[in-house]
């Protein structure tokens, strides 16, 4: 179970308190599911998106509740409806690997995993899995070094395009947000690990 500030927590429950609109509830929620309460996480999360049903982290961490409680179907509607809102947020195909990886359809994992490496591809997890993955299901893949070169860069033109494509979705401002909200939450679990290593 991870540990926060109990500092931030009651911060974040005035905060909510003052302004029941303040997109601070999805940090909460995120804590409260990090701590191990999920239904107190979920009831914030669930009316934090009544306030904001165009926020995509909101959908995100709905669904990764669900999918810890075993509903893939319901996760997945989820990710579809936050990769609506920012198709560009690596979070979503690093749940959707997840999901589609249980329910065994290895073509979709290989997609999710696509796009995630296509999002972050330092991410030597994902790249790795993506590989891994890839082989299984193209050994033909690796015939000759010019084939695969084709493929990739048919691979990077196809993932350019989408990327072009839904950079449009959101506005510059939707989007500094979600990568601040990103950032928080990335340095929130590093923050665990690092109190857990401890």
């Amino acid at each position: 179970m991870a540990l926060y500030s109990p500092a931030l927590i009651k911060k974040l429950e005035e905060d909510l308190k003052k302004n029941p609109q303040s997109q601070s509830f999805c940090s909460l929620a995120y804590i409260y599911y990090k701590q191990g309460d999920i239904e107190k996480a979920r009831d914030i999360c669930l009316k934090g998106s009544a306030y904001h049903p165009s926020y995509a982290p909101a959908y995100i961490l709905l669904a990764e509740i669900h999918y810890k409680e075993d509903k893939l179907d319901t996760a997945l509607e989820l990710l579809n409806k936050a990769k609506e809102l920012n198709s560009k947020n690596p979070n979503v195909y690093k749940q959707l690997a997840q999901i589609y990886k249980k329910k065994n359809e290895p073509e979709k994992t290989l997609e999710a995993y696509r796009m995630l490496v296509f999002l972050s591809p330092n991410d030597s997890t994902a790249l790795s899995s993506f590989h891994h993955l890839e082989k299984i299901l193209n050994p033909s893949s690796s015939l000759s070094n010019k084939d695969n070169q084709q493929k990739e860069n048919f691979s990077k033109q196809t993932q350019s395009e989408i990327y072009l494509k839904n950079k449009k979705t959101i506005s510059p401002k939707e989007e500094r947000k979600l990568e601040k909200l990103n950032q928080i939450l990335a340095r929130i679990d590093n923050y665990i690990k690092n109190m857990a290593n401890a």
